[in-house]
């Protein structure tokens, strides 16, 4: 009966997943780094030869793109299809985290609680509805992690050669999830610490001796090795050096931190908590400290707590230019942590013998908790279906996709306008920029489609005048129009007709597109 309750639960949990993942997936207009990922995945089906190993060139590891491919076949719009991507990676972040969660002998209600968690708490939800990288960086990593649990875990007693076949799974487990890991994104890297806490606290010193927890963290070390060793197979690719080589955009080196950029980073401590403060939600804050302090499961709390904080630690240290984003693995851990002390709260409320108003009130105090992670992040999902510049985003994140240059309003609007207008005119179209809002953000709509009479080029920022290599081509078509965001125009735009104006939310700057066919075709 207990089994059945259990799978009746999480398919409640599953099927609350898909509902509301996938309700409105278009509402919010495509973010530049999706459309940077979605136009390398088309280049590839284009000429895979060529392009499967691009994103090297721009310090990005390619197996997100590679799962792109295939779902660009399958669905028309290609932003959804990329974002379905994201979709179904979080469906399996559910699984995972429930598997993780009773590997490690957590309780039924425990691993539903967990499953829920990353259903609905607004850091998982949102980056599961974007065809970002986080999503299945956040997955392999939980791979990795079920693979150090099990190889922690495996009896001893069950070994006649080097390995018992239950740390061999473990070990295959971990290279598996940490090969992939390093394959979607380097900062998988920062991980390497967390993985190795479990082997201290998970071990049972009464039965186990030091010569086993060294064992035990030497099957890991040769499992992250490993990996390194696989990912390493790359660099036959003329294009790997250049992996490494966007780091100093968004870190500090180990001489300016040593110089004092540290102290600056300190002082910026308390905005990275308000990340995980609006993101995780308070309520799931409470549950944290509450689980650090509960016989029960304070272990457990924490070794999954201080492995998020020390997943952070090099971010907050050497972070130049630090989104909430960038903490998104950390949020694996915290959310383990929280499970695991809301079974302990439960397991207290059981066992307390009090009167019966006192362990009420008690009750109730938790079941108002639980509601309100639950109000918390429906305001969060409710507008990301149906309004998205109401979503009550942090600061960094409202300027990324709802306000600035990066926010793709207008994108979808423009390429339907082309798609009517050069049914019977040929129109060659400037943008802003060379890549990621726009141009990539037109043309990935443009993929597979009969584009003769069309021509988009992006023409740099600041751009004050259109280079030559545009305007000959441009020469050749009916009209020319110029797209770019009204607070980043360089060029002297006040004499030509402005044809459409598509804004943003809270009143942020517009994106426009100007006729200048009288400046490239006097």
């Amino acid at each position: 009966m207990k089994n059945k309750t259990f799978l009746l639960g999480f398919l409640a949990v599953g099927v609350t997943y898909w509902l509301t993942h996938l309700w409105g997936l278009l509402s919010l207009p495509v973010f530049a780094d999706e459309a940077i990922y979605i136009r390398w995945a088309q280049l590839i089906i284009d000429d895979w030869r060529q392009y499967l190993f691009f994103p090297l060139n721009d310090g990005k590891t390619p197996l997100f793109m590679w799962l792109l491919v295939p779902f660009q076949f399958i669905f028309s719009n290609q932003l959804y299809a990329a974002r379905f991507v994201s979709v179904s990676i979080g469906f399996f972040q559910v699984l995972a985290v429930g598997i993780l969660l009773r590997k490690l002998n957590a309780s039924r209600g425990a691993s539903l609680f967990g499953a829920l968690l990353v259903t609905i708490l607004p850091f998982w939800f949102f980056h599961h509805r974007m065809a970002l990288t986080e999503s299945l960086l956040g997955l392999t990593l939980t791979i990795s992690l079920i693979g150090v649990v099990q190889t922690v875990m495996a009896d001893p007693s069950e070994r006649d050669t080097y390995l018992s076949s239950s740390e061999a799974k473990g070990l295959l487990l971990l290279v598996l999830g940490f090969f992939s890991a390093l394959l979607t994104k380097i900062p998988a890297v920062l991980v390497i610490p967390a993985l190795f806490i479990p082997v201290f606290y998970l071990v049972n010193p009464e039965k186990n001796t030091k010569k086993l927890i060294i064992r035990k963290a030497i099957i890991i070390a040769l499992g992250i090795i490993g990996s390194f060793l696989f990912f390493a197979t790359q660099s036959i690719h003329p294009a790997f050096s250049q992996l490494f080589s966007r780091g100093g955009d968004f870190l500090y080196s180990s001489a300016e931190v040593i110089n004092g950029r540290f102290f600056d980073n300190v002082l910026r401590v308390p905005r990275y908590f308000s990340f995980f403060y609006w993101y995780l939600s308070v309520p799931v804050l409470i549950l944290l400290l509450i689980g650090l302090f509960t016989k029960s499961v304070q272990k457990s709390v924490h070794i999954f707590f201080w492995s998020g904080v020390l997943y952070c630690l090099p971010i907050i240290i050497m972070g130049k230019v630090v989104h909430p984003r960038y903490f998104f693995p950390a949020v694996l851990f915290f959310t383990v942590a929280a499970a695991f002390s809301f079974q302990g709260i439960i397991a207290q409320l059981e066992a307390v013998r009090v009167r019966f108003m006192v362990k009420f009130s008690l009750v109730l105090l938790f079941a108002v908790l639980l509601s309100s992670i639950a109000i918390h992040s429906l305001s969060f999902i409710l507008p990301s279906a149906t309004s998205p510049g109401e979503i009550p985003f942090v600061t960094e994140d409202a300027y990324q996709y709802l306000e600035g240059w990066s926010a793709g309003y207008g994108t979808a609007e423009l390429v339907a306008v082309l798609k009517e207008k050069t049914k019977n005119t040929r129109v060659a179209v400037a943008t802003e920029g060379s890549f990621g809002s726009l141009p990539d953000g037109i043309l990935l709509y443009q993929h597979g489609l009969d584009v003769k009479n069309v021509y988009v080029e992006g023409v740099g920022f600041p751009s004050t005048q259109f280079p030559d290599f545009f305007v000959e081509r441009a020469k050749d078509f009916d009209e020319v129009w110029y797209v770019a965001n009204e607070d980043r125009v360089s060029l002297f735009v006040a004499e030509f007709p402005e044809l459409y104006r598509f804004c943003r939310p809270h009143a942020a700057p517009c994106l426009v597109v100007w006729n200048v066919t009288d400046q490239i075709t006097p």
